[in-house]
């Protein structure tokens, strides 16, 4: 009897038992480095009622119709242990027209798909960011530049996650003289007096002149928890992650922040009730309500808006409006005066806004009448209530309120991350940028289905348990034996997305290329093609700020995020446009000299003779063991002087990729397709992080085909030989061949072994 029980949205289905569900396991695709996912052979399901009652309601099946596009969680389970979870989807239904009998073709689809499924196409920008919510001043910039490594790991603004450094973002000139006109990130001009500059007294920049990025680590976890995932990793958990950034510069061209009125909302009456007394709008139309009652009509003064503390004596702006009247022949001998304001209650201390009277007049009991404004100050702080009232003089009618609204139009003015991040970079896009920037290795967990294994590839291979399998491989079938590198195209070219700031411009069309473009080339005559590798976030080349009249300089090296255009002004002779760049991924520096002879300022006149920076050098200044975020270390834009060698460090080639590119061009290297004898609990028990022995060779599985569930059985296995390029803690057989001991001095009872594989 099967012991293969199959689980779907909570839902057990009923199986063909002659029919055992078989998976194929792998985790990339060895000739493109994409990430897979186990995913099993189409199989059937009888439509027994059980099961019916499951599908019709599924997949919304209608006679031999249904919807294909409908997918849900699926587990499969052995002797009641889970072997896999993934997405369940049915492809197709059978019918036999002679015995009308009908059965459902399905699909499964392991862990990774499901993950990816469940990103979809959300964006960064749907995620939430709430607890970063902050207003914005000089305090909190200053803050966030104690993030780790300037301090420790958890120092700084929101314990390091938002930092604000010092990047060029360009400048608005004066159409007539040429001249900037706002402070200038540069040096005085040695001659002439035009323009402000920030190392001038008095032309400090600004708190809004420096825009926010956030931790790697912060928007990687957001995505994970939300999609309902875990991980461990040793690289997410290392503190060269911590010092990695994206950029939340905004989707607008703009050299300054952009700041948000947050707190805002409105209310609608969607009932008549009678006055006098306070106005009741019952229905929040926008925002959260953030502290409208909308039972008892009255706002109270948050003591934060979205993590943004209200400070006493905050100017909020709020519009309101109703409309009413009297009923008929209330008046017809008398008239009636009704008072419609907004009051302002500041711990039992009353103020009218915007009080307006009017007089019924003698039968005047059906007019209409209008009380509101668009736009009122009120100076508050937490705690006070603001609401709208009606007061009218006569008891002889009742005055009935019928439409109108209660709004606030502006509350605390600060920053919203969410709104800073680029909206059109997703969320999918950004998992596989850091997968493909660090060549990381994406394995479900074997001790727990709703997590993965996250390593860079030269840590993960060979780095789990280790197996013989020498005596589970059938010799009575061909060993299919080809080199490695038919896998593979003569050239691979290795690039960032293409963006046009002034240095990305400048390389681009001096050179032809991105930034930090690397082109490898096999010169292996027996291949043909090229592939790429990109990421969708571009380099970020920097340089040094121009000093002007002061002398020194060399080591103040920021990102000039800006393009040009000719200028009319002498000392000008390059405009600096805002643009609105791609997101970036750059490392945190923490604070460096500027080396300068003069200090630079804020705009409170403080002084500075470092600055926050941010480079695509994992330290600075640089070390030959340092990494460099680019595909290929080049010069760049940034001149060297002492202390400060730009070539000095290892590309993200170099570190994450080289090992493994070489592996697959080697004239050694080999995948070797074998069959094995493996069972059910083999399966249970595999992780691609395991070493495999056979023979006399060391292997790591690339794929295994169609292996059925609950059962034991000779499958078909890819293996790709070890080399040495892969770091092993045992000692790797000769790569010369002829060293080996061939296949066919096997003893005659090879195959006769019957024994479980053995970890040693």
């Amino acid at each position: 009897m099967s012991t293969v029980q199959l689980v779907v949205d909570g839902v057990f289905i009923d199986l063909y038992e002659q029919d055992p569900i078989k998976l194929t396991y792998s985790i990339e695709d060895i000739t493109n480095t994409e990430t897979k996912s186990v995913f099993s052979r189409q199989f059937r399901v009888p439509a027994t009622t059980h099961n019916f009652e499951f599908f019709s309601t599924a997949f919304e099946i209608n006679g031999l119709d249904f919807d294909v596009t409908q997918k849900y969680e699926g587990i499969i389970l052995d002797n009641g242990s889970e072997i896999i979870r993934g997405q369940f989807r049915m492809t197709k239904i059978y019918r036999s027209e002679k015995t009308g009998k009908i059965d459902y073709e399905c699909l499964f689809l392991g862990e990774t798909r499901s993950f990816g499924s469940v990103l979809g196409d959300k964006m960064i920008a749907a995620l939430d960011f709430t607890e970063y919510s902050h207003t914005l001043a000089m305090a909190q910039v200053i803050d966030s530049w104690q993030a780790y490594p300037e301090g420790a790991l958890t120092d700084g603004l929101f314990d390091g996650d938002i930092i604000y450094p010092l990047v060029d973002f360009g400048n608005v000139y004066n159409e007539t003289t040429g001249a900037p006109t706002a402070t200038d990130i540069s040096g005085k001009p040695s001659t002439g007096t035009t323009g402000d500059h920030f190392t001038e007294n008095n032309q400090g920049l600004p708190a809004n002149r420096f825009k926010p990025m956030i931790r790697a680590r912060v928007v990687w976890d957001k995505i994970f928890e939300t999609a309902g995932y875990t991980y461990t990793s040793n690289f997410i958990d290392s503190e060269l992650f911590t010092k990695l950034y994206i950029s939340c510069w905004g989707n607008e061209p703009s050299r300054v922040v952009q700041t948000d009125a947050i707190g805002t909302w409105r209310a609608r009456r969607n009932a008549s009730t009678f006055a006098p007394g306070i106005i009741v709008y019952q229905q929040i139309e926008a925002g959260a309500g953030l502290g409208y009652n909308n039972t008892t009509g009255i706002y109270t003064v948050p003591t934060s808006v979205n993590g943004i503390p209200v400070t006493p004596s905050s100017v909020f702006n709020f519009g309101y409006s109703i409309e009413g009247g009297f009923g008929p022949d209330q008046f017809e001998e008398t008239s009636a005066q009704i008072t419609g304001r907004v009051v302002h209650n500041s711990g039992g201390v009353i103020t009218y806004y915007d009080s307006e009277t009017v007089n019924s007049g003698v039968g005047g009991g059906s007019s209409n009448y209008y009380f509101g404004s668009s736009g009122i100050n009120i100076t508050v702080s937490p705690g006070d209530q603001v609401y709208v009232e009606i007061v009218e003089d006569s008891p002889l009618g009742q005055f009935s309120a019928t439409t109108g609204y209660f709004r606030c139009n502006s509350a605390v003015d600060g920053v919203q991350i969410v709104n800073q991040i680029k909206d059109d970079y997703k969320q999918i896009d950004f998992i596989k940028d850091i997968i493909t920037k660090f060549r990381l290795v994406m394995s479900p967990n074997k001790l727990d289905r709703n997590n993965f294994i996250i390593e860079p590839w030269k840590d993960y291979i060979a780095s789990g348990d280790y197996f013989d399998w020498t005596k589970k491989v059938d010799l009575n079938k061909d060993f299919v034996i080809e080199p490695l590198f038919f896998t593979q195209t003569e050239e691979i070219d290795f690039m960032d997305r293409e963006d046009r700031d002034y240095l990305n411009d400048l390389n681009i069309n001096e050179f032809g290329e991105v930034f930090g473009y690397l082109h490898v080339d096999s010169n292996n005559e027996l291949l043909k093609g090229q592939r790429e590798v990109k990421t969708l976030t571009p380099p970020t080349p920097i340089t040094q700020i121009n000093p002007g009249g002061y002398s020194g300089g060399e080591s103040f090296i920021i990102p000039q995020i800006y393009a040009v255009e000719p200028g009319s002004n002498p000392n000008y002779i390059l405009q600096k446009i805002p643009m609105s760049p791609h997101t970036r991924l750059l490392f945190y520096n923490g604070l460096q000299d500027t080396n300068l002879s003069s200090v630079w300022y804020d705009e409170l006149n403080n002084t500075y003779t470092d600055y926050p920076m941010v480079s695509f050098y994992e330290n600075f200044p640089n070390s030959i063991n340092d990494l460099n975020l680019n595909w290929q270390v080049e010069t760049g834009y940034a001149y060297a002087y002492t202390g400060f060698d730009p070539l000095l460090c290892q590309s993200a080639y170099d570190e994450y990729w080289s090992q493994y590119i070489d592996s697959l061009y080697s004239k050694w290297g080999r995948r070797v397709t074998v069959y094995v004898e493996i069972s059910s609990e083999d399966l249970r028990e595999f992780s691609f992080d395991d070493l495999i022995f056979i023979k006399d060779t060391y292997y790591y599985v690339e794929k295994i085909y169609d292996a059925p569930i609950g059962q034991d059985a000779l499958v078909k296995v890819d293996l790709i030989k070890i080399e040495r390029a892969v770091n092993l803690d045992i000692v790797i057989p000769p790569d010369d061949p002829s060293q080996a001991t061939p296949w066919n001095t096997a003893p005659e009872n090879y195959n006769d072994e019957d024994e479980v594989w053995q970890i040693r």
